[in-house]
């Protein structure tokens, strides 16, 4: 937030406006647990993006999933990094 990272960790709470550009990321080597509560339109989008978890392979997402994600993404009209602002978190696709 705020072009920094905040380090929550369990029992935290976060408030992040709609109109805040943001991402999280798991930086342990521990599972993690998260909770969102958020607005019906997110819950449709993740309705549609989501795939039941005894589906999924283990591994990278494919291209084609990748690429589902990103056209739905952009019909809900939310932002998605850049590769240059994905890398600078230490996400690299492809």
């Amino acid at each position: 937030m705020e072009d920094s990272w905040k380090t929550v960790k369990a029992g935290d709470t976060l408030d992040i406006p709609g109109d805040v550009k943001h991402a999280w990321r798991n930086s342990s080597n521990e599972t993690v647990k998260l909770l969102v509560v958020s607005t019906v339109n997110m819950g449709e989008f993740f309705n549609e993006i989501g795939v039941p978890v005894e589906n999924v392979k283990p591994g990278p997402p494919t291209p084609e999933a990748l690429q589902h994600f990103v056209t739905v993404a952009l019909e809900y009209g939310y932002w998605l990094g850049t590769p240059d602002d994905n890398a600078s978190i230490g996400i690299k696709l492809g």
